[in-house]
């Protein structure tokens, strides 16, 4: 074996042994940390002119809250009102949208267990463009599909977050919530931090 060989060798070695160290030199990293807000949001169909009556995942980068107001430039992903019985109905954006405006897609999803053990997005199971009535302490999954805030993402176009209903006031007409969201296109873990999947 020549000496330009052995070198080429070990070289390539210690290539392999550096990309093992530093870990897959091909995945994706996010660049953002996951968002948890505690909102107090204003129905949909008695918000006070400017009140915040809905959730954007991308709304924290914008305003420091991932509360918004559900106006006619359609920056949000879910609007919340009350239904007669006291329970909270969820509207996607397409649900409150003209369909000639468009909107970005939205699914919703019931899951099970607490608010702090839903620690990631389901894969599958998503109701898109359908509107959805829980009970207070309801955990509800959703996945928002922007194809426009996530045009270069190699990861996907969804972003996905989490909510729950802690408590209504209907005589005011507001609602207590706390959103998780995980800003990083196609990521699902809602860990504190900046996610690692």
């Amino acid at each position: 074996m020549t000496a330009s060989i052995r070198v080429a060798l070990m070289a390539a070695a210690l290539g392999v042994v550096g990309m093992v160290a530093c870990g897959d030199p091909t995945g994706l990293t996010a660049s953002f940390s996951t968002i948890t807000d505690t909102l107090q949001l204003y129905t949909l169909n008695s918000a006070p002119q400017g009140a915040p009556n809905a959730v954007y995942t991308f709304g924290f980068q914008t305003s420091g809250t991932l509360g918004v107001r559900a106006g006619s430039g359609f920056a949000f992903d879910v609007a919340l009102d009350l239904a007669p019985d006291g329970k909270v109905m969820l509207y996607p954006i397409r649900r409150v949208a003209n369909p000639l405006a468009g909107g970005h897609q939205v699914g919703l999803q019931l899951v099970n267990g607490t608010f702090e053990s839903v620690t990631s997005a389901p894969r599958n199971g998503y109701a898109y463009d359908s509107t959805k009535t829980v009970s207070v302490g309801q955990v509800v999954a959703f996945e928002a599909i922007n194809t426009s805030s996530c045009a270069y993402s190699y990861n996907g176009y969804s972003v996905y977050g989490k909510l729950v209903v802690d408590s209504v006031n209907a005589a005011q007409q507001k609602l207590y919530l706390r959103v998780t969201a995980n800003p990083n296109c196609g990521f699902r873990s809602f860990a504190p931090g900046v996610p690692k999947n």
